[in-house]
């Protein structure tokens, strides 16, 4: 290596304190991986051989076995346990998918602080799930009422939360449609519990995740062999019954306006105890139902300046070409 690739350039650095920054937002380690995965050109060997000569690393950060943590950060023990916690939260997963059902389902994964393996004991357990043409309310109708009698049945594990549901015309129009690096990034961290093979289809039709996080993508798609479930093609759509349409309608107006009346209610009592950051927005429709906290809004607005890092690198790398 010579003494140019040992220097971590200006947009590096930015895109790795903004990257840090956002972990340690969530109380969460950042693994050295995960940070090469997400930076272009960045290797683990150049990260540390570089990583005393920026102060700006190195006096708000340390490496810790392989995880980048603030001074005042968590203990090595701790990533442990959470490691742990999120295994068994995808163990939970699992058992509530075997209790539900996936007749009408085409994937189910989960997203949120078990997917990227940092998850807390008292975290939820976030569940996103898409489901074949014209079934989201009916599978969600079912969904939320099993999982109350599996949380009766199991107090002592994390609750689950069914944080986004879209039926597969939606996911195919929203996966395909260019976002933020936010969006990008949960996309390809998620855990599949059942679908790897069609949820793997899904992103390769969402090839401007790839020109966001090349490597994470790469990686992302090809971790599933492509014989390890029958192979589900996405422009394979069968319009659901004139039944099962009105069903899934009528379940949306009632179900819909029952989810938004609790969901005000919450918000209500979050703002009196002046939990701002767990207060969040329901957005629903006949064919999707997303959750969206203040949190996840304001994070959203810190991968925007991710965004703009990448388009400038961009910029740059087509300039030098």
């Amino acid at each position: 290596m010579s003494a140019e690739d040992a220097v971590l350039s200006d947009y590096e650095t930015s895109q790795i304190l903004l990257l840090c920054s956002i972990s340690e937002s969530k109380g969460a380690p950042v693994p050295i991986s995960e940070i090469t995965l997400l930076v272009p050109r960045l290797t683990k060997e150049r990260l540390l051989k570089a990583w005393n000569a920026k102060n700006e690393l190195s006096s708000k950060y340390s490496i810790v076995n392989d995880f980048i943590v603030p001074h005042t950060g968590k203990k090595e023990i701790t990533f442990a346990e959470d490691y742990k916690q999120s295994i068994s939260n995808l163990s939970v997963a699992r058992q509530f998918l075997r209790l539900c059902g996936h007749s009408w389902l085409e994937c189910l994964c989960v997203s949120g602080s078990t997917s990227y393996f940092s998850a807390r004991k008292e975290d939820d357990i976030d569940l996103f799930c898409i489901t074949k043409s014209g079934y989201t309310w009916i599978f969600l109708t079912k969904a939320l009422i099993l999982a109350r009698l599996f949380r009766w049945i199991n107090k002592n594990a994390s609750e689950l939360t069914i944080s986004l549901v879209m039926d597969r015309i939606y996911a195919l129009i929203d996966f395909s449609t260019p976002k933020d690096p936010l969006y990008a990034r949960d996309a390809l961290t998620t855990v599949e519990i059942f679908g790897s093979s069609f949820y793997r289809n899904l992103l390769m039709r969402s090839k401007w995740m790839e020109d966001i996080y090349p490597l994470l993508y790469k990686r992302k798609v090809s971790e599933h062999s492509p014989t390890a479930e029958p192979r589900t093609r996405i422009s394979d759509q069968r319009s659901a019954g004139k039944a099962v349409t009105l069903l899934n309608v009528f379940l949306y107006f009632v179900i819909g306006r029952y989810i938004l009346l609790r969901a005000w209610l919450a918000n209500r009592r979050l703002s009196k105890l002046r939990k701002r950051g767990a207060i969040f927005r329901v957005r629903i429709g006949p064919r999707y139902l997303v959750y969206e906290s203040a949190q996840y809004l304001a994070l959203k607005r810190v991968y925007y300046q991710l965004g703009r890092l990448i388009k400038l690198d961009r910029g740059i790398s087509l300039a030098e070409g």
